[in-house]
């Protein structure tokens, strides 16, 4: 295959394979209902397409600060988790008011 439409062949297989698997498994659904699911649904997706490639370039969305302290929080959020059960041990993980104290989450 080549290598110049990416994706393109993979994307054809899987709507092929979802038409068909709906088809099969909804038994109220007749062709001309199918068709215009998948009409409106290549719209959506084709509309979709055109409103992303409005964005300008290197608009990524969110500043890279943030994300890092959103990252910082769920490490330390996950030591706090392990530490606890670390204590805990894996015979006796019942709820105990301490330890959920201790995660404060």
């Amino acid at each position: 295959l080549s290598k110049d439409y990416g994706y393109l062949y993979q994307c054809f297989v899987f709507t092929q394979a979802i038409i068909v698997m709906y088809y099969r498994d909804e038994e109220g659904t007749t062709r001309n209902e199918l068709v215009l699911n998948r009409i409106v649904a290549n719209c959506i997706g084709i509309t979709m397409a055109i409103l992303m490639s409005l964005i300008p370039l290197n608009v990524w969305g969110g500043d890279p600060r943030i994300a890092l302290n959103i990252v910082q929080i769920q490490k330390e959020a996950l030591a706090k988790i392990l530490h606890v059960l670390k204590e805990c041990g894996a015979d006796s993980l019942g709820t105990n008011q301490s330890n959920e104290e201790y995660i404060n989450l």
